[in-house]
């Protein structure tokens, strides 16, 4: 007796376990890319051609948005030693926090080894102008040295100010160190000066 083999259930099957690994994917990136404009387009992508848009997600997407925490820890195990002195001496500082925050403080014990320490202030800056303002008002009194992390660096009016004041200081004799990200940033700014650099390089961003 012949076999007769149903290709429309086998095709029903996998359709249905490819758009079941495209809904899982689609939430994979909700939760890890950086941007809400990227997950939302990958999430969107996922669910709705997930033939196409799985393969690429696994091959572009998450390779580059696995990045950062990989490069923290290359960073952490090269610097180990270092890492470990600041944070015995950060001990020295360390403050409890009121029992009405103990949920609070809970909550960052468990997905950080850092603590909270005393002698801090906060500014609430509610605003983009207020927010850069300070930022570049801060910059300018800096005198040894300026660790900057900017989540984008575009090619317009803001973007040139901090460009303009980093390398002032930098001829100053400041020591630049800025981290930003490669993807969501804007490349001619940061293709036409010395003073950037991606997450992946910490090196000296000025060279005299």
């Amino acid at each position: 007796m012949p076999i007769t083999i149903n290709w429309f259930f086998i095709y029903g099957t996998v359709s249905l376990v490819v758009h079941i690994l495209g809904i899982a994917n689609a939430a994979h990136a909700v939760m890890n890319v950086r941007s809400s404009r990227g997950a939302i387009a990958w999430a969107i992508s996922l669910i709705t051609f997930p033939w196409l848009a799985i393969p690429l997600y696994w091959i572009f997407g998450r390779s580059r948005f696995q990045g950062y925490s990989e490069a923290i820890r290359q960073v952490y195990q090269q610097h180990e030693d270092i890492v470990g002195r600041a944070y015995d001496e950060i001990l020295e500082f360390k403050v409890k926090l009121p029992d009405r925050l103990s949920s609070v403080e809970k909550l960052i014990s468990s997905v950080s080894d850092l603590t909270f320490t005393n002698n801090n202030t906060i500014a609430l800056l509610i605003d983009g102008k207020q927010t850069f303002s300070q930022m570049l008002e801060e910059i300018d009194k800096a005198q040894d040295y300026i660790l900057l992390q900017s989540y984008i660096v575009n090619d317009d009016e803001i973007g040139n100010k901090f460009k303009d004041i980093l390398i002032a200081k930098a001829i100053e004799g400041a020591k630049i160190y800025v981290i930003y990200d490669e993807i969501g940033s804007n490349n001619p700014l940061l293709s036409d000066s010395e003073n950037f650099c991606h997450f992946k390089n910490l090196e000296p961003l000025y060279r005299k």
